[in-house]
C-alpha cells in the first residue's frame, strides 16, 4: 500500500476533551468581559454622582465629561494614551498615585461587588475590576485635571468620596443602596440616564 492511499492518523475534527477546554475558555473569556464591563459602567455612575452631589456637575457638564471619557476612550483604542500613560502622567505632573488610591479599596469589598457564584472566582474578579477601576481614575482624574481644572485637593476629595461609596456598596446592606438606585437618583436629579447594560 502506497503512503498516499493510508488513512491519515490525525483526526479532522476536535476530540470531546478539546471542546471542554474550547468551552470553558469561552465561557471564562465572556464572563471575564462581563466583570470587566460592568464594573466600570458601575464606577462611571458612581463618579457622576459624586461630581453632582459634592462638586454641583449638572446634566452639562456631565455629558462633557461623558464625552470626553469616550473620546479618551477611542484614542487608546486606536494606540493612543491608555491607563498605564496617563496613571504615569498624573503622577509626575501633579504627584497623584492611581495605583495607591486604587490600592485603598480592601479586595474584598471588589470581590463581594463583582464575584459571582458560578461566573468568575474572587481572585480573578478582584483582579479584573481593580484594573478597570485603575483605567477609570487615570482617565477621568486626568480629565477632571485638565478640561473642568479642578484643583489636586479636589481630586484627592474625589477619589476619598468614591472609596467611601465602594465601602458602602459592598459592606452595609442595611442602607440598601446599589448602582443601579445611584443612576436612578442622576436621572431624578439632573435628568441624565446612565447606561447600566452589560
Amino acid at each position: 500500500m502506497s503512503n498516499a492511499l493510508r488513512r491519515n492518523k490525525n483526526p479532522t475534527f476536535y476530540t470531546k476533551q478539546e471542546m471542554r477546554i474550547i468551552g470553558r475558555n469561552d465561557f471564562e473569556k465572556r464572563n471575564a468581559d462581563k466583570v470587566i464591563s460592568k464594573s466600570y459602567k458601575d464606577f462611571v455612575v458612581i463618579g457622576y454622582i459624586i461630581l453632582h452631589d459634592k462638586f454641583g456637575f449638572g446634566q452639562t457638564r456631565i455629558i462633557r465629561l461623558q464625552d470626553f471619557l469616550k473620546s479618551y476612550l477611542d484614542e487608546a483604542s486606536c494606540g493612543g494614551k491608555n491607563g498605564k500613560d496617563l496613571a504615569v502622567y498624573l503622577k509626575d505632573k501633579y504627584d497623584i498615585d492611581t495605583k495607591t488610591e486604587v490600592e485603598q479599596i480592601p479586595q474584598r469589598q471588589l470581590m463581594v461587588l463583582y464575584a459571582k457564584k458560578g461566573f468568575c472566582i474572587e481572585r480573578e474578579a478582584y483582579r479584573l475590576s481593580s484594573a478597570s477601576l485603575f483605567n477609570y481614575f487615570a482617565l477621568t482624574l486626568t480629565i477632571l485635571k485638565k478640561e473642568f481644572k479642578l484643583s489636586v485637593k479636589q481630586l484627592q476629595q474625589f477619589t476619598d468620596k468614591f472609596i467611601d461609596y465602594i465601602d458602602t456598596l459592598a459592606n452595609y446592606k442595611q442602607f440598601q443602596l446599589t448602582v443601579p438606585m445611584i443612576a436612578q437618583s442622576l436621572a431624578n436629579e439632573i435628568k441624565f440616564v446612565c447606561d447600566l447594560e452589560v
